[in-house]
C-alpha cells in the first residue's frame, strides 16, 4: 500500500472501525476498514464481494490486506427520508441497478439498509 496519512476516524461499522486515510498517489482520498480482530471469515468474504464487483452505483475495492480493507472513499451521507417521489424513484433504480449487478455475480448484500446507501452528488452508492 502507499504512504498515508491518517484522518478522523468516520462512523465505525459493526465489525471494523472506519477511517479516511489520504494516500499520496493517483487514488487521492480512500476509506480503510480495519477489522478488529484478525482477518475473519466475514472480512474475507466483503472483500472477495467487493473485488468481484465493478460498477458506478457500488464502491471500488482497491487493496486487501489481513485485516483490513482499502476501499472508494465516497463523499456522501447515508440515505434518510422522507423523500420526494421523483428521488425515490431515481435512487431505488440505482439500487435496484447495483444489486442487479452484484445479483448476476451471485452475490447478496446481507446487510442492505439506509446507513449503507451513501447519497452523494449526483448518485448514490453502496458500502
Amino acid at each position: 500500500m502507499a504512504r498515508t496519512k491518517s484522518s478522523p476516524s468516520l462512523a465505525p461499522g459493526e465489525w471494523a472501525k472506519s477511517t479516511k486515510p489520504v494516500i499520496h498517489g493517483s487514488i487521492g482520498h480512500v476509506a480503510l476498514k480495519v477489522s478488529r480482530a484478525d482477518f475473519g471469515e466475514r472480512f474475507e468474504r466483503e472483500a472477495r464481494a467487493v473485488a468481484a464487483l465493478n460498477h458506478p452505483h457500488i464502491c471500488t475495492l482497491y487493496d486487501v490486506g489481513s485485516n483490513y480493507l482499502v476501499m472508494e472513499y465516497i463523499d456522501g451521507s447515508p440515505l434518510a427520508g422522507p423523500l420526494s417521489l421523483d428521488k425515490a424513484l431515481k435512487y431505488g433504480a440505482q439500487i435496484a441497478d447495483a444489486l442487479d449487478a452484484a445479483h448476476t455475480k451471485h452475490i447478496i448484500h446481507r446487510d442492505l439498509k439506509p446507513a449503507n446507501i451513501l447519497v452523494c452528488r449526483p448518485t448514490v452508492k453502496d458500502s
